[in-house]
């Protein structure tokens, strides 16, 4: 067999080996899971709206076994006062409720439908998202981008456009991958 037929093989061969163990959005090898604390100093916010000095906020990004992903966002004032966020979802540009403490207070009280988000995946670190409100309506028109780094330690979120209010909205936030060790929920 002729020697740079071999060769063409091989690099055929090592190429496809190459890229199929990259990450790839919503399997196991997705850049986004894992666990991410917000970044207040890198990251930068519209007038208004950056949270309060000393308020703690974490993502968790998940894979559940059926092949959702679940997102919970945790938000601590300095204050000590807790919030959430809880999404469970696909890449696949469907929408998928919202909930928060409002939210599920007014769904099991009144019946009413939460607020939904659309997900779509550009590639592996790069995601587009859609916000609705609960009749549907798109409440953010513009950039609505999640990017995770290339090299895995930092995830941008960033929402540039109008959002329902008609408040002109240009918040980055950066948020660094951490574990439970780099959380502490017991300083001031």
């Amino acid at each position: 067999m002729n020697r740079s037929l071999v060769r063409v093989g091989v690099l055929v061969l090592f190429s496809v080996t190459v890229f199929a163990q990259g990450p790839v959005a919503g399997t196991a090898t997705d850049p986004l899971l894992g666990m991410w604390s917000l970044n207040m100093e890198k990251s930068t916010f519209t007038q208004g709206t950056a949270p309060t000095p000393g308020t703690i906020s974490i993502r968790r990004y998940s894979l559940r076994p059926d092949g959702f992903m679940m997102t919970v966002f945790v938000t601590v004032t300095p204050e000590g006062e807790p919030t959430f966020l809880q999404v469970t979802w696909k890449y696949n540009s469907n929408d998928y409720p919202m909930y928060a403490p409002a939210t599920l207070a007014d769904l099991s009280i009144a019946g009413v439908t939460p607020g939904t988000m659309t997900y779509r995946s550009i590639d592996a670190y790069t995601t587009d998202l859609t916000p609705k409100d609960n009749a549907g309506k798109i409440t953010f028109t513009g950039i609505r981008r999640r990017v995770v780094s290339r090299d895995g330690k930092s995830l941008i979120d960033t929402s540039r456009g109008t959002n329902a209010e008609g408040q002109k909205i240009n918040n980055v936030l950066v948020f660094d991958r951490c574990n439970m060790q780099c959380i502490d929920l017991t300083s001031p």
